[in-house]
């Protein structure tokens, strides 16, 4: 499994901004930021945190995608 952030980056650009503006904004910390960047886990409370920001559900900001084996 693989948490997928193409469409936090599809929100981001909708509404002109970016990952470093939600670090400057204090949504989510530098550390979070290059989590996502690299595709890497990210704590539940930032994701939380963008989806109030943009108030959107989670399944509008992230996706898991499954392994197909």
């Amino acid at each position: 499994m693989a948490i997928n952030y193409e469409k936090v980056f599809e929100v981001l650009n909708r509404n002109g901004e970016s990952l470093n503006s939600l670090f400057s904004k204090g949504i989510i910390t530098d550390y979070a930021s290059r989590q996502i960047r690299n595709g890497e886990s990210i704590s539940l409370k930032y994701i939380e945190q963008i989806c109030k920001y943009f108030n959107l559900p989670i399944e509008e900001i992230v996706e898991i995608k499954l392994d197909e084996d």
